[in-house]
This record gives structure tokens, C-alpha cells and sequence, in this order.
């Protein structure tokens, strides 16, 4: 009985512990600071920055903000700057509690849906522990792939439950934690997929053949309103792709290069999930070509790991679960519908490796049997690549520190990238370290001539240094190979402008305005011109809208206070000659 009470106990027990050293792991993220698309999403948000709020709650449902639909991920970052502000750690905290909470929910439901104990613990961990892990976690704009995955676990426990006990309440709240999952991260939209092959095993619902309420029909049928939701929000999430310009068109991408890399970059994952040492944030898309003797091999090692679990599908069917886990939750991110300037993306692997983890535990967790010769060189191989993972994993969340540290990493790890090299230069601005900046900036032009960003990163820093004239040439060269960019023609006016090219300057920035017309830096910076001319007035105007777009702008504020001053001077000179005119 006692024994039994134990047996009963160890399982929550075994889910909080995994919890707490989850947390334990990845706490030094809360010293790392905002970087890359943080901005986009949290610090320059104004529906985010201004916390969770009825206004942002409608906001969350309907933007397609940043190319994507992901309300649940919104309001989970306004409910951080109603808690937190705008403080880093506070945004960490919560990426690395929901993360151990998704660890917690998946060991249980892997080890109610199998009876594995301890099978379901190692997979559990290594899913926690994983320096692959770094990504999702330590980056506050991958919240959406810690929330999917936490809702994910939710729903396979809300689905084990319903199939224990079949009620129409448990089937809803099945269907409502998936709901919440996709608008999390629709991602998740290969559930109903997921839902078959745990009904092929560990559920072994899946009789062929047989009629009525028990056959293969009938579990089709059973997730259609699964299905429905998927569809829906695959249709949204395309839709914000696209609005947002990220898709790739098949005449700019044929599909042979994508099928490559998908292939090249499914072997790699697998790769880095058994030997993490050379993780990056960047793996450029190789945009010259695979090299086939690397698309060869990434060819038939899928293909060998395939034809393992096809032959032991009926002596071990987890590993066929596995691998099918494994390729159903990878198809949506291996880049068959390319999205951004990366081959592959560690956090892309965050779901997809639950399967390879699951099917490789469960096969030591065999190996770790009484009756097994291998039983202790099994167990100890299974205690050491969770301890090595979590060691490994505490450095990787370190590299998340800054933008500096992060692109120096890309650098180091994945090799001369012009996009790697352009952001590190801007890292290195913000520091103040402009000569180190300019560096990168050239060697990212040196890798790709037409970087327009780089060439718009290095003309502004020349012009912040006084190089007015080297400016003027990167900056008409980004105008021109990127036309829609306010940004490069604001700072091309600017520079033209403190070069006297008044003229020029000022059709620069009607431009960026006309591209733009919310934009603060073009309207303070074409105020200045019609200060230059002598227009006070329409100066004064422009200055005033700088001044209402950006709050706390302190130079348009005090370019608005001169020229006031000046208007009044002038105004009261127009005065006394009046006065001596009249006297």
C-alpha cells in the first residue's frame, strides 16, 4: 500500500522538481537586456507599451502588426508592461516561468498518454534543459513559442483526459486550450495531425478496418472541429505574412533551393539537439546554393533514421511517433514557404524535438530495464546529457546578454554574414563605439554591395561624425536600391542639409514624409530647412507635429521654443516700425 501511495505521488512530485531546476537554469536570462525584434514588439509598440487595456485587447485580436497574428502572445506582453514596464527582467521572468510550466505539462502529459514514468521525465527534461532552449526563452519577441508549447502540453492533457472519460465538457476544454494555443502562435495548427498518431500508439485507437463509433473514421471525424480551428488560423497567419511583405515568391525562391535547405536544416537540428556546442541566433539562408555533398549526406541520414523506424514501427512504435512528431510539427517552419533572410532558427526546433526526445528516452528508458546488461552505462548516459544540457544551456542564455554579444556569437558560430556583420555595427553604435561600428558596416558591404540597410547604417554614422559628403554617396545608393525607405531619406535630407544643399534636402524629406507622414525626425528635420529659408511659420508647423507624434521629443521641442522666439522677435520689430513709421 505504501509502495502504491508512492507510485501515485511521484508523478507531480517529479513534474514540480522539473519545474524548479527548469527555473534554476534559465534565471540568469533575467540579467540579459531587450534585443533585436524586442523593439518592434515591446519598446516602440504603443498598443504594448501602454499595458493590458480594452483598447489593446482589440487591438491584439485584429493587428497583423510585425507580419503576424498572435493576440494571446500581445496581451501576455501588455500584461508584462502593466506588471513590469518596461523593464527587461521582469519580460524574462515570465518567458522562463512559462517555459518551466510548459516543461511540467508535457512530462505529464507524455507520461499519462504512455505510462512511461521515466521514458516521459528524460524526454520532459531534455525538452526543458536543451541549450536549444536559449532562444525561445531568453528572447522576450519568441514569447509566442514558450506560450505554444505550454498550451500544446495543456491540450494533449485535456484530450487524455476526455479519451479516459468521454464528455462533452472535456472535449470543449480540449478544443478551448487549442483555440488558445493557435492564437498563441499558429504554429500549432498540425495538432489534429499530432492527434492521429497518438491514436495510432501510445493510444492504439487506431483498428483499421472496423466500423462505427471505434473505426479510423470515426477518429477523423472526431477532430474536425480540431481541424477547423487550424485552417482558420493558418488562413490568418498567411494573411499577415503577407501584408507584411516576409513570404518569398517561387520566382525569387524556386522550390528546389527550399526543399533543399528544409532537408539540410531538418538533418541539422538533430544534429544540435545531440551535439550543442555551436548554437547561433543566425543561420544566413544560403542564398548561393547548398553544397551537394552536404545535401547528399542530410539526405541519407533522414533517410536512415526513416527506414529505423519503419523497420522496428511494430517492436518499438514510439520511434516511429517520434519521427513523425518530429517531421509533422517541422513542416510549417523548414522553410517550404520561406519567410525572413534565415535558413533555419533554433527556436523553429523549440516543438519539433519533443518528438525525437520522446522516442530516444523511451528507448533508454528500455535500455535501463532490471533484466537489460546495459542498464547503468544507460543510466548514467541519460543522467549525463541532462546534467551536460542544462550546463550548456545556462552558458547559451548568456550570449542573449545584448545585441553585442549575441551578433559577435552569429559571427563566431556561423561565419561571415552580411546581415550578422550590418547588426553588430549598430549594437557597437548604441554603445558609442563608432569607429568598431563603421568597421562592421564595410565588411558587410564588402560581403554584399547592395546591403541597403548597411548602407544606410553607414551613411547616417558618417553623417553623425561630420563626414557629410561620404555620407551623401551611401545614402543615395540605399534611396536607391531601397525607394519605399522614409528612414534613408530622412537622413539623406539631413545630410544634404548641413552640406547647404537646401533644395535637394528638402525634396528628400517631402519624400520620407510622403512615405511616411508620421514620421517625427522628417518633420523636425524639414522644420530646420524652412528655418534655413526663413519660413518661420511653416517651420513652426512642422516643429509643432514633431512635437504631437513623439512625446518627450526634446529636440523638436526646443527647435519649436527658438523658433517661437524668433517669430516674436520679429513680430515685435515689425512693431516699432510701424510705431516709427507712424511717428
Amino acid at each position: 500500500m505504501a509502495e502504491h501511495t508512492w507510485l501515485r505521488r511521484r508523478t507531480p512530485a517529479a513534474a514540480v522538481l522539473l519545474a524548479l531546476l527548469t527555473l534554476l537554469v534559465f534565471l540568469p536570462a533575467l540579467r540579459n537586456g531587450f534585443v533585436f525584434d524586442d523593439r518592434e514588439y515591446i519598446l516602440d509598440n504603443p498598443a504594448v507599451r501602454q499595458g493590458l487595456t480594452l483598447e489593446g485587447v482589440a487591438w491584439a485580436l485584429t493587428a497583423f502588426h510585425a507580419a503576424n497574428w498572435h493576440p494571446l502572445t500581445w496581451l501576455s506582453h501588455m500584461i508584462d508592461v502593466s506588471l513590469f514596464g518596461l523593464a527587461p527582467s521582469g519580460h524574462h521572468l515570465t518567458s522562463v516561468a512559462i517555459h518551466a510550466l510548459a516543461a511540467s505539462a508535457l512530462f505529464l502529459a507524455l507520461s499519462r498518454l504512455t505510462g512511461a514514468f521515466w521514458g516521459s521525465l528524460i524526454a520532459a527534461s531534455l525538452f526543458a534543459l536543451h541549450p536549444l532552449r536559449g532562444e525561445p526563452v531568453a528572447w522576450a519577441a519568441a514569447r509566442k513559442h514558450v506560450l505554444a508549447a505550454g498550451l500544446l502540453s495543456l491540450t494533449l492533457l485535456a484530450w487524455q483526459r476526455h479519451l479516459s472519460r468521454p464528455a462533452p465538457g472535456r472535449y470543449l476544454a480540449a478544443l478551448a486550450l487549442f483555440a488558445l494555443g493557435l492564437a498563441a502562435n499558429p504554429m500549432l495548427a498540425i495538432l489534429p495531425a499530432l492527434l492521429l498518431l497518438l491514436d495510432w500508439w501510445p493510444l492504439g485507437r487506431f483498428p483499421l478496418g472496423q466500423a462505427g463509433r471505434g473505426g479510423a473514421r470515426w477518429l477523423v471525424e472526431e477532430k474536425i472541429p480540431f481541424l477547423v480551428l487550424s485552417c482558420a488560423a493558418a488562413v490568418l497567419a498567411f494573411t499577415a505574412q503577407f501584408s507584411g511583405g516576409n513570404l518569398s515568391s517561387l520566382s525569387d525562391l524556386p522550390l528546389g533551393p527550399r526543399l533543399a535547405n528544409a532537408a539540410t536544416s531538418g538533418a541539422a537540428y538533430l544534429v544540435y539537439a545531440a551535439w550543442p556546442t555551436r548554437l547561433s541566433f543566425f543561420y544566413e539562408y544560403p542564398l548561393g546554393g547548398i553544397p551537394p555533398w552536404r545535401l547528399g549526406l542530410s539526405a541519407l541520414f533522414l533517410a536512415a533514421i526513416t527506414a529505423l523506424v519503419v523497420r522496428e514501427r511494430r517492436l518499438r512504435p514510439w520511434l516511429a511517433v517520434g519521427w513523425g512528431w518530429y517531421l509533422v510539427t517541422l513542416l510549417p517552419v523548414a522553410g517550404l514557404i520561406q519567410i525572413g533572410a534565415q535558413g533555419m532558427a533554433d527556436r523553429y526546433a523549440y516543438i519539433p524535438l519533443v518528438g525525437p526526445f520522446l522516442a530516444g528516452s523511451l528507448w533508454l528508458a528500455e535500455l535501463c530495464t532490471e533484466r537489460c546488461p546495459l542498464r547503468l552505462p544507460a543510466s548514467l548516459l541519460a543522467g549525463t546529457a541532462v546534467l551536460a544540457c542544462a550546463l550548456l544551456a545556462v552558458r547559451q542564455t548568456g550570449f542573449w546578454r545584448d545585441e553585442v554579444s549575441l551578433w559577435t556569437r552569429a559571427l563566431e558560430v556561423a561565419g561571415e554574414s552580411s546581415m550578422a556583420h550590418n547588426h553588430l555595427g549598430l549594437a557597437l553604435e548604441k554603445q558609442g563605439r563608432a569607429q568598431d561600428a563603421e568597421g562592421h558596416y564595410r565588411a558587410a558591404l564588402r560581403l554584399a554591395p547592395d546591403h541597403g540597410e548597411a548602407l544606410g547604417n553607414l551613411g547616417a554614422l558618417l553623417a553623425a561624425g561630420g563626414r557629410f559628403q561620404e555620407a551623401v554617396g551611401f545614402l543615395a545608393r540605399a534611396v536607391t536600391l531601397v525607394p519605399a525607405s522614409a528612414v534613408y531619406r530622412n537622413n539623406l535630407g539631413l545630410a544634404l542639409h548641413l552640406l547647404g544643399r537646401q533644395a535637394e534636402a528638402r525634396a528628400s524629406l517631402e519624400e520620407a514624409l510622403r512615405l511616411d507622414p508620421g514620421y517625427p525626425e522628417a518633420h523636425n528635420n524639414l522644420g530646420l530647412i524652412l528655418v534655413a529659408e526663413g519660413r518661420l511659420e511653416a517651420a513652426e508647423a512642422e516643429f509643432r507635429r514633431a512635437v504631437d507624434l513623439r512625446e518627450g521629443y526634446a529636440e523638436a521641442r526646443s527647435n519649436l521654443g527658438r523658433v517661437l522666439l524668433a517669430l516674436e522677435a520679429r513680430s515685435r520689430r515689425a512693431s516699432a516700425g510701424s510705431v516709427r513709421d507712424g511717428h
